[in-house]
């Protein structure tokens, strides 16, 4: 049998999504992982530091921070300094449930760039976080970072009961000075997945909002992507 020599281009890793843990102080109903309090599941930090090493010998050359929430992990502090002295990009992605004096530790410590999660204004975003009084908290804690000196970007995951409030989210972000506002699209997996499949956008709903956001920002110093 003829044997033929096969070449495999190397693609460079360009950015992960490095999960931390999956513990969580929020029940958010859309959580694709089912992220809880009660999970202790995290990784060690001889294990971050060996996929930092992976990452950075495969060319990646940014890493987002997530979880879980990643800020409860045991030893966040000391994975922060360890992720940060590879000189890679780094961004901790946040439910914001946290004091204003932690985010200023972790400034100090060399972080600049934050995204964190809100869906929707007042009323749905603490629905479907599962707590009452948490869109002011992250609110007020993303106007903090930018005082501070972060880049911020806020991001929302749309639903069908929440895509009414995307439009007036994007004002309310860019009235405190947010660098980039994103949307996500929901996709059903993880908790309650087979419940919420009527959650879904539709197509047409998605390019109609898309064109509407698009056409605000053009006077804005907010960022839509």
């Amino acid at each position: 049998m003829e044997t033929m020599d096969h070449a495999f281009q190397v693609i460079n890793l360009r950015e992960i999504d490095l999960n931390i843990t999956n513990r969580c102080n929020l029940d958010c109903r859309h959580c694709a992982f089912a992220s809880h309090i009660g999970d202790t599941n995290e990784l060690s930090l001889a294990t971050i530091r060996s996929i930092i090493e992976d990452a950075a010998a495969l060319g990646c050359r940014e890493i987002h921070l997530t979880g879980g929430e990643p800020t409860i992990h045991s030893e966040f502090e000391k994975v922060l300094e360890l992720i940060l002295q590879s000189g890679m990009f780094t961004r901790l992605i946040s439910n914001g449930v946290m004091p204003r004096s932690r985010l200023q530790r972790y400034f100090d410590i060399g972080l600049r760039h934050l995204l964190f999660s809100i869906d929707g204004m007042r009323e749905s975003h603490d629905r479907i976080r599962g707590r009452s009084g948490l869109f002011e908290k992250t609110l007020s804690r993303a106007a903090d970072a930018k005082d501070m000196g972060y880049s911020v970007r806020v991001n929302a995951v749309a639903m069908q009961d929440n895509l009414h409030d995307l439009v007036p989210l994007y004002h309310e972000v860019s009235r405190i000075g947010i660098d980039t506002y994103s949307v996500f699209l929901y996709t059903p997996t993880g908790r309650n997945a087979q419940q919420q499949l009527n959650l879904m956008i539709q197509p047409d709903q998605w390019r109609e909002f898309k064109t509407e956001l698009h056409s605000l920002c053009q006077n804005s110093t907010t960022q839509f992507i």
